[in-house]
């Protein structure tokens, strides 16, 4: 590659029987090939890297890609792409050797208590490790680490596991060459996984995450690993979650309420608005809110309101909700005390309606005290004749109008209907084989015609194609 470390080359299109990939690249080597637009997506270069660093994929269950906490899985088709790789890969790349520890489940009694640090903020670890080895002997190790993702983080855009602990299996290699790696489990706190018959030594290995904590910097996952033969030590109670309190308004004049919507941001906070409509009179929109800049976070906006009938509306930009596919998002609207809109589980848009316009207040309750009666003047001979009837007559109609009736149903608006098709294109659909044709040598004279793009040289590298599953881009 003359001065160059890694060459790419974007390719105008791929023609032929065999198309349908995104990119592909050699295996521990310099050069890496993208076809179209691919070129473009930071998730996708990287990905191809780690094919010219020396990696293998990442799957789960067999499936070669389908390890989404890790961008040797599936990569991200957008032009962000904040991903890092899975404990087995950051231990093969080397890149925190200061941070790695291996440890041998197979000594008899084994047993070890460990704090964990992501490496999304592996610059704040301290002494305590990002990646854990645990060593089988037969090239097949487990390794284990804390899938951090931060608000703003390198591994900030995570398909999966966020926040878990992780624990991954190579096929072999010990993870220290090419080898696929699978996805075992993901753990939050309190939960465990079992290895049974660890390495051929009928003892059941366990990896349990004792407390997962993301309220400090950096967020800490203490794992506990035994082969069963010491008790485990008891898992401390969940640290609770930290609440922010909504900005306070000390009353409202008169008869209003307080009107409260509160936010819990996904993944893609930025994708997130909201507005709540007053429909009686011409108020229009009082409160409104987002794009948010903090993923994962929430938010709370008040004012005071008249007792009426308010829209709530919450958009998505792309189109698949604020939970569960990207984070677990939710909104809340109270008009004082009573709950009034919830969810988080939408498409592109969601309306909720609720109240009446112009409802006349009810009479006031009692009754009105008799009459005092003006002394009577003495009479001015024998005496007052009685009166000409019994007693004054009831009145003809009530004194006031009887209360406007409660309709029988609330005017809802119908809900915007889902879309029938997603808001963006999905990128190249996945080809069922790589490309089956190896690169043409380079010729010694410029070529007459176009060059296939590959060497079949350089090192003994092996072209490893990228097919990747759509349904997994970044929105």
């Amino acid at each position: 590659p003359g001065p160059y470390d890694y060459v790419l080359f974007s390719l105008e299109d791929c023609y032929g029987p065999d198309c349908g990939w995104a990119a592909y690249a050699y295996i521990n080597s310099w050069d890496s090939y993208y076809v179209a637009e691919y070129y473009g997506y930071p998730g996708v270069l990287l990905h191809e890297l780690g094919h010219n660093f020396n990696l293998a994929h990442s799957g789960l269950n067999g499936a070669q890609y389908a390890d989404h906490t890790c961008t040797m899985g599936n990569p991200h088709f957008s032009d962000d792409g904040f991903q890092c790789f899975n404990p087995a890969k950051n231990f093969q790349l080397n890149w925190y050797d200061d941070a790695e520890i291996t440890e041998d489940p197979r000594t008899q009694g084994y047993t070890n208590t460990l704090t964990l640090v992501g490496i999304d903020e592996y610059p704040d670890r301290g002494d305590s490790p990002v990646t854990v080895r645990l060593e089988t002997g037969g090239g097949a190790d487990y390794f284990v680490g804390f899938n951090r993702a931060s608000a703003t983080g390198p591994n900030r855009m995570n398909d999966e596991g966020d926040n878990q602990v992780t624990i991954v299996q190579v096929n072999g290699g010990s993870g220290e060459s090419y080898s696929q790696s699978f996805l075992k489990a993901k753990l939050s706190s309190g939960q465990s996984y079992a290895i049974t018959n660890y390495a051929g030594t009928g003892k059941t290995v366990t990896i349990t995450a004792l407390s997962i904590d993301t309220t400090t910097t950096p967020g800490t996952a203490v794992v506990y690993i035994s082969d069963g033969l010491v008790p485990a030590p008891p898992s401390p109670p969940p640290t609770p979650a930290p609440v922010t309190p909504a900005p306070t308004i000390a009353s409202c004049p008169g008869a209003q309420e307080m009107m409260e919507v509160q936010i819990q941001t996904d993944n893609f906070a930025s994708e997130t608005t909201w507005t709540l409509t007053d429909k009686c009179g011409s108020n229009g929109v009082i409160l409104s809110g987002g794009p948010y800049g903090n993923a994962n976070a929430p938010f709370s906006s008040n004012v005071c309101a008249n007792d009426g009938q308010y829209e709530f509306q919450i958009n998505d930009s792309y189109g698949d909700g604020i939970c569960c596919g990207y984070g677990t998002g939710s909104y809340l609207v109270k008009f004082g005390t009573a709950v009034k809109a919830s969810g988080g589980e939408f498409t592109s848009v969601e309306k909720t309606t609720f109240g009446t316009c112009g409802s006349t207040p009810p009479p006031t309750t009692g009754s009105t005290p008799p009459p005092v009666a003006p002394p009577t003047a003495p009479p001015t001979n024998g005496s007052t004749p009685p009166p000409t009837n019994g007693s004054t007559p009831p009145p003809t109609a009530p004194p006031t109008a009887p209360p406007t009736p409660v309709p029988t149903a609330p005017p809802t608006v119908p809900p915007t209907p889902v879309p029938t098709v997603p808001p963006t294109a999905p990128p190249t659909p996945v080809p069922t084989a790589p490309p089956t044709n190896p690169p043409t040598a380079q010729p010694t004279a410029p070529p007459t015609a176009p060059v296939t793009p590959a060497p079949t040289t350089g090192g003994g590298a092996v072209a490893q194609e990228a097919i990747f599953d759509s349904s997994y881009g970044v929105p």
